[in-house]
């Protein structure tokens, strides 16, 4: 998805994937794990799958957004490729990985998302998209 948002206000909920978005232009403000939280210009959201957040604008002009959704069935079959094992042999079950900050400030991961998203929503060809995915969640693995 590809949003700008000026007043609108995302109730409490959750997603059954993780979800990645970067922050594009001006300020979302949300509450996650207990905490409030603000991802502005250049910044990454990062939601393990069910955790709960809610969201508004925190600047005047809004905030203008991309958001990657992963279920974790992609990520299991992604890590497992990078580790060289099978999705459904003992090693590609290990456990999934949880992020731990809500908002990261990282100036290779965010470039990494935007590639992603763009060959998602460009049309790009399954090889491309493969490797972009791969980049994206090996970056966010490492990074974050």
């Amino acid at each position: 998805m590809h949003a700008h948002f000026f007043s609108h206000r995302f109730h409490p909920h959750s997603h059954d994937a993780y979800s990645f978005a970067v922050t594009e232009i001006g300020a979302q403000r949300f509450r996650c794990r207990g905490a409030l939280r603000t991802s502005g210009a250049g910044m990454v959201m990062v939601f393990n799958p069910d955790d709960p957040h809610d969201g508004e604008a925190a600047a005047e002009l809004g905030y203008k957004y991309r958001i990657v959704h992963m279920g974790p069935d992609v990520m299991r079959n992604v890590l497992a490729d990078m580790a060289g094992t099978a999705a459904d042999s003992a090693a590609g079950r290990a456990a999934l990985p949880l992020f731990d900050r809500p908002v990261v400030s990282d100036p290779v991961l965010v470039p990494a998302l935007l590639r992603l998203h763009a060959a998602l929503v460009g049309g790009a060809g399954p090889l491309v998209r493969d490797e972009r995915l791969t980049a994206a969640v090996g970056a966010l693995v490492r990074r974050g």
